[in-house]
């Protein structure tokens, strides 16, 4: 039996992670686990507002001292579907080496530096995530692909499709052989 196809997607505040995992649950079917999502019920559960600072000191106290608990608790949520299931919001190194030494294929997304300015403009009403751990190790993460997200949702929809061909063809070599680290490859 073929073991599900697993992805976390990784990268800065307004690099397209969010677009690119609602891309993969309307397009492919995937179950959606947000870290975001679990830093958003955590806020709400202490009534505390939802702007970008607030949940950064959610995913800070729900990590604890330990930097893969979060990853840990996406991952158990994950391991409930039984379907492809892609874990959106890796922000910590920690985090992207947990899941991938559990077989998660890593999607690095980037976007050009305006393109993150201008949605974060609009989303949080600064051009920058303000500083924190997250975002300095956000913007380094390794993948063993890369979606650049832009202004034009072909290319991204282009890049999403090969991403999850990626994907299932790496689940189908896996069950057959024992593979090493998979080797980036740049989807733009």
């Amino acid at each position: 039996m073929m073991r599900p196809v697993r992805l976390y997607l990784a990268g800065p505040a307004g690099s397209g992670k969010t677009t690119v995992a609602e891309m993969l649950v309307r397009d492919y079917r995937f179950a959606r686990v947000s870290l975001g999502g679990l830093c958003r019920e955590e806020a709400r559960r202490r009534g505390l507002p939802e702007d970008r600072a607030t949940l950064q000191a959610m995913g800070d106290a729900l990590r604890g001292p330990e930097p893969t608990r979060l990853a840990v608790l996406a991952w158990e949520l994950a391991r409930r579907e039984p379907g492809p299931v892609v874990i959106d919001g890796v922000r910590l190194r920690a985090e992207a080496e947990w899941l991938s030494a559990r077989g998660a294929l890593g999607v690095r997304v980037s976007a050009p530096e305006r393109v993150r300015a201008a949605r974060l403009l609009s989303r949080d009403g600064t051009t920058a995530a303000p500083p924190h751990a997250t975002e300095s190790e956000a913007e380094t993460l390794p993948g063993s692909c890369c979606v650049c997200t832009g202004e034009d949702l072909t290319d991204l929809s282009r890049g999403t499709r090969l991403v999850v061909a990626r994907a299932h063809l790496l689940a189908v070599v896996s069950r057959t052989t024992a593979l090493g680290p998979a080797h980036p490859v740049q989807i733009r």
